[in-house]
């Protein structure tokens, strides 16, 4: 296997299928030998969009899944696809997410030294088809060898002894998130996930600051106008750790996004004690 595609559905109807598809197929069947492409969609998307013309071209190599209708339910299985797949495969297989959802870009680094490409089907306003089959087919796997901050965290709180909880918080909520009174133990730490806005300006008013550098990082995307940044990348910091870390050490998601993250990421951590809570949420217990 050289490469796999990850298709988000959801942003798509049948233009990949027509038009990228009759492109793939000049590829050659050596090249689609290499190829597989992981699809996913909505529960409601038209059955007969999700088995089109790619489906009958790769064979077994094409791999058609379905979500559940929640809010970002695509984007969260492919986050949870990609971390999987990136734990177990060599660094030489190759990642393209075709995606509307420009938020996927907060992950492309992470992956280091895997090569992570997102493209967006919408060719008429962003991408020509031959960029997209570029972006499929990428002519060469060098990238940069850059270590980012996040994966600098994750590798710290991999050699930690005695850690025993993890909290993740979605920035956007800050204002909203009551002051976590066991953060004071050494076995607890917290994870802050922001987009370089008015949320990193006025952390220092915030009853974290005083914890920040020792039990408490802030990981930047570095993306103010993509909305669900933030939650992009705390979803693949949970889902990396959880591969990561000792299943005895808790996690605990505070996010207004929780409703639709809870059942996948649940799945997702099997064998984790898990729990994924709105910032309003202040008295539930773990699941």
């Amino acid at each position: 296997m050289k490469r796999i595609i990850f298709i988000d559905k959801d942003n798509k109807s049948t233009i990949l299928d027509e038009d990228v598809c009759g492109r793939i197929r000049e590829k050659g069947q050596e090249e689609l030998k290499k190829t597989f492409i992981w699809v996913v969609a909505g529960r409601d998307f038209p059955e007969k969009y999700l088995h089109g013309e790619c489906d009958g071209l790769l064979g077994d190599n094409y791999y058609p899944e379905r979500v559940s209708d929640k809010s970002n339910a695509a984007d969260i299985r492919i986050i949870r696809r990609v971390v999987e797949l990136h734990t177990k495969l060599p660094n030489r297989v190759s990642f393209t997410i075709v995606s509307g959802d420009r938020a996927f870009e907060t992950i492309m680094g992470e992956c280091a030294p895997r090569l992570v490409i997102v493209t967006s089907p919408h060719t008429r306003f962003n991408h020509s088809i031959e960029n997209i089959i570029e972006d499929m087919f990428p002519p060469s796997l060098d990238i940069c060898d850059t270590i980012s901050y996040m994966r600098k965290i994750i590798n710290k709180l991999s050699g930690l002894q005695g850690l025993a909880k993890l909290y993740f918080v979605n920035a956007g909520d800050l204002a909203r998130i009551p002051e976590i009174p066991d953060l004071t133990q050494d076995t607890h730490m917290l994870l802050v996930f922001s987009r370089a806005t008015k949320e990193k300006c006025d952390v220092e008013n915030l009853w974290f600051y005083r914890f920040i550098g020792d039990k408490c990082y802030i990981i930047d995307t570095l993306t103010e106008h993509k909305k669900d940044a933030p939650l992009f990348k705390l979803l693949f910091c949970v889902l990396y750790l959880h591969f990561m870390l000792e299943n005895s050490i808790q996690f605990e998601i505070i996010s207004e996004n929780a409703d639709d993250m809870r059942d996948e990421i649940t799945d997702a951590c099997s064998g984790r004690q898990v729990y994924a809570k709105e910032p309003k949420d202040k008295n539930a217990e773990f699941m």
